[in-house]
This record gives C-alpha cells, structure tokens and sequence, in this order.
C-alpha cells in the first residue's frame, strides 16, 4: 500500500491529473475483472456450474449479464476505494516521507 502511495505521489509530482491516476486505477482493476468474466463465461458453457445453481440455468442470458454486471460494478468501486485515498494527498507529503 505505501509503495502505492508512493508511485501515485511520484506520478502526480511529474504532472499526472487526479482524473488520470484514478483512470488508470479503474482500467487495471477492469483488466482482472475481464479476465475473471472471460474464464467465468467459458465455465458457464459447461456442466459443471449447472450443478451449482440452483433454480437458474448457467446459459441464461439474463442471468450472465446480470453476474457480469454485479462483476464489472463491484470492479470499478474496488478500484475508486483503493485509489481515492491515494490521490488526495499530496505528492510533496508523500515524496518527503517516502
């Protein structure tokens, strides 16, 4: 978490916006979460997660975009909570402490 703190401090002091920092925050959460959905969609084709379900059929469309929307919602907030803190302080705080 402080190398995090760190490296946003630095990128701020050489003129990163705040907008840009908690952009790039979101895109590298959205990566995993993508991934994650890929390999998700890809089970959901097979037998195994039909077992898992109860009352709902894994090729549902309705049921796949709803997963894939809680997924990419909960996604984005994971990543606005651990990159907000970082980018209200300021980066000559973090660079005299780091």
């Amino acid at each position: 978490m402080r190398r995090q703190r760190v490296a946003v401090g630095i990128r701020m002091a050489l003129g990163a916006t705040r907008g840009r920092v908690l952009g790039d925050a979101v895109r590298r959460v959205l990566r995993v979460v993508g991934l994650g959905v890929a390999v998700g969609a890809l089970g959901s084709l097979g037998r195994a997660l039909g077992t898992l379900l109860y009352g709902l059929q894994p090729h549902d469309p309705a049921t796949l975009a709803t997963a894939i929307g809680v997924l990419v919602l909960a996604g984005v907030g994971a990543g606005l909570a651990a990159a907000g803190p970082a980018v209200r302080v300021e980066p000559s705080h973090v660079l005299r402490q780091g």
